[in-house]
């Protein structure tokens, strides 16, 4: 079940872990939410954020390479019990991109300007959200791999009331030109994202972080251990 009122202060410690020239930084912040967010245990996961320099990280591949290390230590460290990533963070803002979703009886819906982000293998697991049917992301969502998706229930609800999302294709635009297809493989419960006003779940899409890598993205360790006695060691991996 979700938790209403999660990340609410003192239910949820945040370590921001920012990368730079000398080192880690850890720092521990509270975010104070009145609305349910759609994440269970809120208390349980360390978050940080890192923000590659370009200098040593120029291309897509190196950038996926450095965060797909990262998460594969963050499980090795004791205490943690699951590890992820994504360009966001649940109740952030995100900008919308024009996307349009192919239709059952032919053509397509849309274009409509609706959030995208991205997420790496066990992302939803991690932060408390539910696949719906389908699957995760997972380390074969890679470049070479076939494109593919996952939505949220908003998005069903949106695009695709009567008829099964899974296998269904999808596209976002860049500026007037369409990108490529991808296929829709899992749907996940809603998570809170891009409203302001925190009362209401947008439709959303999520790519694997690995097919769209970001030089900068929020981690997330889910802990068995109380977060403030896993932080430390969390800090030493990122460094």
């Amino acid at each position: 079940k979700t938790l209403s009122g999660a990340l609410v202060a003192g239910q949820m410690t945040l370590a921001i872990i920012l990368l730079c020239g000398t080192g880690v930084l850890l720092r521990s912040f509270s975010n104070v939410v009145g609305a349910d967010v759609g994440v269970e245990a809120p208390e349980d996961v360390l978050i940080g954020f890192v923000d590659l320099p370009n200098s040593d990280y120029q291309t897509p591949e190196s950038q996926a390479s450095f965060f797909d290390a990262l998460q594969a230590r963050l499980l090795t460290v004791p205490g943690v019990e699951s590890a992820s990533i994504s360009n966001s963070r649940p109740v952030n803002n995100m900008f919308a991109r024009r996307l349009e979703v192919e239709a059952s009886a032919g053509g397509t819906l849309g274009p409509e300007a609706l959030s995208i982000l991205t997420a790496g293998a066990g992302y939803f697991r991690t932060i408390g959200a539910t696949t719906l049917t389908g699957r995760e992301f997972d380390s074969g969502d890679h470049m070479a791999a076939p494109l593919v998706a996952i939505v949220n229930d908003a998005f069903v609800e949106r695009f695709s009331p009567a008829d099964a999302p899974i296998g269904k294709r999808l596209r976002y635009y860049e500026g007037d030109e369409p990108g490529e297809w991808r296929t829709i493989v899992g749907v996940v419960s809603n998570i809170m994202q891009s409203d302001p006003t925190r009362q209401r779940f947008l439709p959303l899409v999520y790519l694997p972080f690995a097919q769209s890598p970001w030089p900068d993205a929020w981690f997330f360790a889910r802990t068995r251990a109380p977060t403030n006695e896993v932080a430390a060691a969390v800090g030493a991996e990122v460094q």
